[in-house]
C-alpha cells in the first residue's frame, strides 16, 4: 500500500490508499470529495462546503 495524497492540498493525509479510515466526504452539492487530509477537511466545514458529521 502506498501513502494517500489529499486531493485538496496534496499533502500525504496520514492514511494509505484502499484503507477503510481513508476520509470521503460529501458535499452540500452532493459530490463527494476525498480523500481529504483532517486539516482540509476542518477548512471545508468551516467554508460551508460540507456539513459538520453528527
Amino acid at each position: 500500500m502506498e501513502m494517500e495524497c489529499c486531493c485538496e492540498c496534496d499533502r500525504p493525509t496520514g492514511r494509505f490508499e484502499e484503507a477503510d479510515d481513508s476520509i470521503y466526504v460529501e458535499s452540500v452539492t452532493g459530490d463527494e470529495i476525498g480523500p481529504l487530509c483532517e486539516e482540509c477537511l476542518r477548512a471545508l466545514i468551516e467554508e460551508g462546503i460540507v456539513e459538520k458529521e453528527g
